[in-house]
């Protein structure tokens, strides 16, 4: 059954008015080739409408025109991935990555979307997951973090840039810096049980861009958390001065220059996820997951100082403190904020 799709004017939303749905106007309607069972999004402006399912993608355009449909093993003339478990699509380097897995088997195609051709499609690389796949826009290349190893690999061409062993695990954040060429990535130990005998460690890593030489490696604190619906990492980078800021489980702050910690901070960033059961009538139900992200608002710097704010979800308070930056020590702190 294709799968239809439909876009409603609600420019009389937007300025106040409110309708029922029924009485929105229809502007377009369309239909994709497939089931779009698997992907049906849309880039920024709205001028691409992708559809797909496990094994076929369509392209329409903001008429709801098909641009193109395929079959992912015509695109490769059966050479490449077939059935696709794991895809992602980047649409401002206009790329829909497929991974087909099968033990032994596996096989990555990448797809140019604005021409519904395959541009590369390799075997090479083994029992990846969605965690160690990252799209690094900066260098138009994909990081494949692999059991004994991490690569990084020409997005257009699946050429190989460089591959180490000095570090391996997901990435859950980075930073590029395109003077120097170089990337501080925060990389983790992915979920799976293979992760438990592979030696994966929590890192925050410089590294030159251009030749994957480790310029410093060193530990953080904390586990590193996805939110539960978009999988966004809850891990942000940033440099200030001649130092790096790691804001994980609070703030954790490095030497810039040889990766050695100097201070940090430890407070709760965000709500604790809520659980519950969810009832889908007499087939049973599930367990939900979720969670109220970035309700703490982020540090506050100055010159000289930054502002935090603090406390526990356990204690059910929260307090502003003042540090200085150069050496983490507390300058002062505000009373306890509690919940009334």
């Amino acid at each position: 059954m294709k799968k239809q799709i439909c876009v409603l004017l609600l420019g009389a939303l937007i300025s106040g008015s409110t309708f029922a749905q029924e009485e929105l106007p229809t502007v377009w309607e369309g239909k994709f080739d497939n089931r779009a069972t698997v992907l049906s999004v849309s880039n920024g402006d709205g001028s691409m409408i992708m559809g797909t399912d496990e094994d076929q993608c369509t392209l329409l355009d903001e008429s709801a025109k098909v641009l193109w449909s395929t079959k992912y093993k015509e695109l490769t003339n059966k050479e490449g991935v077939k059935t696709a478990e794991i895809q992602n699509v980047y649409w401002g380097a206009n790329l829909l990555f497929l991974f087909d897995k099968k033990i032994g088997k596996d096989k990555i195609t990448v797809v140019d979307i604005k021409k519904g051709t395959a541009m590369w499609t390799t075997d090479k690389y083994q029992d990846l997951t969605e965690e160690n796949i990252e799209y690094i826009e900066d260098l138009d290349a994909f990081f494949f973090s692999l059991k004994n190893s991490t690569v990084l690999i020409n997005a257009r061409t699946g050429e190989k840039i460089w591959e180490t062993d000095k570090f391996k695990g997901s990435i859950g954040g980075y930073m590029y810096f395109a003077d120097a060429k170089e990337l501080l990535m925060v990389n983790y130990k992915p979920t799976g049980l293979a992760a438990l005998f592979s030696g994966f460690k929590i890192n925050l890593v410089r590294i030159n861009a251009k030749t994957g030489e480790i310029i410093w490696n060193t530990t953080f604190k904390g586990f590193v958390e996805k939110e539960a619906v978009t999988r966004r990492s809850l891990v942000k980078i940033f440099v200030n001065g001649d130092k790096v800021f790691l804001q994980l489980d609070g703030l954790q702050v490095f030497d810039y220059k040889n990766g050695q910690p100097i201070w940090s901070a430890v407070y709760e960033t965000d709500e604790q996820a809520k659980t519950g059961f969810f009832n889908r009538g007499p087939h049973g139900g599930r367990v939900v997951k979720g969670g109220i992200y970035h309700a703490i608002a982020d540090p506050l710097f100055t010159d000289k100082e930054v502002y935090l704010v603090l406390g526990s979800n356990k204690i059910k308070n929260k307090f502003i403190a003042k540090y200085d930056v150069e050496t983490g020590n507390k300058i002062w702190e505000s009373e306890k904020i509690t919940k009334g």
